[in-house]
């Protein structure tokens, strides 16, 4: 056994490189995504960072046979909403997605080269198509269509695409600001979809309708089965025998109900959440087997898990397995089931599993390299007490590497990690660019502040009208929490996020004074800028995180880092992606502008051909990178790799 020797903290020499996270990707956007099942196929998407960062899609034939079938030139990704998700689907043979560059949707049947179904847009990107599903005679495909009308105003309606040929979208419904899911019947003969209107977003107030589908693509005796403006419906889904299925929060959690011609009934309660916001389209956290059963994902104390719905018992179970992340699940409708899972060892894989009490088995895995575990962070599931006295909750990462200790008496610097949305959550799944930092010696604490998802609906709404308090308060109140247990230095603290959570972050340095240092990425630094410039998707989500605009401009103004900025102490290290849509350059620039007048130590990269995220290897690599050495700099130690070290303005 190998003797662990002490050096400080930041300086550990890990075999966990900038390299490897860039081939795995960032977060959310280099996960596998997106699995269906098709007959005796299996398909999904792989995104490859060292391929400009573009998506493929994988197939698994019954034979066990895998296939590459998006050519290279060609990326399935969907710009919907700008977050886009539901960038394919398949009906017999063929393959339908839409095209990242030019999202045109096109058809891609065995043997031959993509061929578009959509006309080309008239300039750029005018026409966007998401979240598509073939009909019952595989004549049409079902989409979400967003048209970006020469007046920049955006439309968004379902539409019907020809399946054969080159043609016009024909408009199925419109009328709403938004839609989602369109799913056709088994028999081919109605149709369900999700609508909901400015200012909510999905997951404030959805409405689910149904009507009768006709040959020609037309629809007709339209009507509201469920939801309104304070309950979220997702994942609508047609059960073999064609009953309707589908998630609602009315019971304050999310759980799966059922519409049989006439009536809602809650299928069965559980006390946790099924689904996650509905950020981008695509995601699946139910399916069907045989004699009615259903398997599910739930998520209890920040871990996803599977569980199983029998009617014959109307009870439910858990199915245990490896997992603790679960965002995408299907089935062969009869005994198997397929699921992307990942956990606190690996990223997201395909798994496949038959109902009968074996274990799940790893059918596919993006990633070519393993870590000894010894070199891997294993987070502690923690709850603690907030500013009033409420309870918010963490996943704190500590420092991990075989071959080092901290030096005797040495404190451990900590990154607390806020994460986007503000409604999302904590990543429960190995993410290397975690790793990267903790196998160096650094603690992360990602955290589940009030407002994050996966503890029901009363604590997602904790942070309405309140964006930039609570979320900074639970973050501040987390790293206290850590420095009083002992675990943590209390003169390095790092405070971290991107987009929303770029805002956190920013807040906190600003307001308040307990971090020592920061990083950003493409972050929110002005809501009243952001107000008038969000995209059509987020247009209407200020006034529940703040309050309605303009009546309420002077909280917009007493809330943005950025016009207080006398506040700013820390270093500060910003990250822009220059193609950003969601966050727009000039947010960065002006917060850049700030840093410079105060003269504070700061740092500034700027990537040309990325968005709102990374996705391109080098990308991942840069930032990282710059990132380690902009802490280094700052904290005064010596970093193990030879990286090249960025330039840090104002740096005494």
């Amino acid at each position: 056994m190998t003797r662990k020797q002490f050096a400080p903290c930041g300086s550990w020499k890990s075999p966990i490189q900038s390299e490897h996270v860039a081939a795995c990707g960032s977060g959310w956007g280099g996960m596998l995504r997106e699995i269906q099942v098709h007959g005796k196929d299996v398909f999904w998407i792989v995104p490859k960072p060292q391929d400009g960062g573009r998506n493929t899609v994988i197939r698994r034939g019954e034979d066990g046979s895998l296939a590459e079938i998006i050519p290279a030139g060609y990326s399935a990704r969907s710009r919907v909403h700008e977050y886009g998700g539901g960038d394919f689907c398949v009906y017999a043979d063929t393959l339908f997605f839409s095209n990242e560059a030019d999202q045109r949707l096109y058809r891609l049947a065995a043997n031959a080269a993509p061929a578009p179904l959509t006309p080309a847009p008239s300039a750029g990107q005018s026409w966007r198509f998401a979240d598509g599903a073939a009909t019952a005679d595989g004549q049409f495909v079902l989409c979400v269509g967003e048209r970006h009308d020469a007046n920049e105003v955006v439309h968004n309606e379902i539409v019907a695409v020809r399946s054969d040929r080159l043609a016009a979208p024909k408009t199925v419904v419109r009328g709403s600001d938004f839609y989602a899911s369109p799913r056709v019947s088994p028999d081919g003969h109605q149709i369900a979809w999700l609508s909901w209107d400015l200012p909510r977003m999905p997951w404030e107030g959805t409405e689910l309708w149904i009507a009768k589908f006709h040959p020609d693509g037309s629809i007709s005796s339209a009507a509201k089965v469920a939801g309104g403006a304070a309950e979220w419906i997702s994942n609508p889904s047609w059960s073999p025998n064609g009953d309707l299925y589908f998630l609602s929060d009315r019971s304050n959690w999310s759980n799966i109900y059922r519409w049989d011609g006439t009536q809602v009934e809650h299928v069965f309660q559980i006390d946790a959440d099924l689904d996650c916001p509905a950020w981008a389209f695509g995601y699946t956290r139910f399916a069907f087997l045989s004699r009615g059963r259903i398997v599910f994902v739930y998520w209890e104390d920040g871990i996803e898990h599977l569980g199983l719905y029998d009617p014959t018992s109307t009870s439910h179970r858990n199915i245990e397995t490896d997992c603790t992340a679960i965002p995408y699940i299907a089935s062969d409708s009869e005994d198997e089931i397929l699921f992307l899972g990942g956990n606190f060892e690996m990223p997201p894989v395909v798994n496949r599993m038959k109902m009968n009490g074996t274990k799940a088995m790893v059918i596919y895995r993006n990633a070519s390299f393993e870590f000894e575990p010894e070199y891997l962070s294993k987070p502690q599931s923690i709850d603690f007490s907030t500013s009033d006295d409420q309870v918010a909750h963490a996943l704190y990462y500590p420092p991990t590497n075989k071959d080092y200790s901290p030096e005797p008496d040495e404190s451990i610097p900590l990154i607390v990690r806020c994460h986007g949305g503000p409604t999302s959550g904590a990543h429960p799944f190995l993410q290397l660019e975690f790793q990267y930092f903790t196998s160096r010696g650094f603690g992360i604490l990602d955290v589940n502040y009030r407002g994050s998802s996966g503890y029901g609906r009363s604590y997602r709404e904790a942070l309405k009208e309140q964006w930039g308090l609570y979320d900074t308060l639970d973050c501040l109140a987390a790293a206290r929490d850590l420095v009083n247990r002992g675990e943590a230095d209390p003169k390095r603290l790092i405070m971290r996020g991107g987009s929303a959570g770029g805002w956190t972050t920013l807040c906190a340095l600003t307001f308040h004074d307990l971090f020592n240092a920061g990083a950003v990425y493409y972050a929110v630094a002005d809501a009243e800028k952001l107000a008038k410039t969000s995209h059509k998707f987020e247009s209407g989500y200020l006034q529940y995180l703040i309050g309605p605009y303009p009546a309420e401009r002077q909280l917009y103004l007493d809330r943005s880092p950025i016009h207080h900025t006398q506040g700013l102490s820390s270093p500060l290290i910003v990250f822009q992606g220059m193609q950003d849509k969601i966050v727009p350059p000039s947010q960065s620039e002006a917060l850049i502008e700030a840093l410079r007048e105060k003269n504070l130590p700061y740092a500034y990269l700027t990537f040309p051909g990325e968005g709102h995220g990374f996705r391109q290897a080098e990308s991942i690599k840069r930032s990282l990178e710059a990132e380690l050495s902009f802490y280094a700099q700052i904290f005064g130690f010596d970093l193990a790799d030879s990286l090249e070290a960025i330039t840090i303005s104002n740096l005494a």
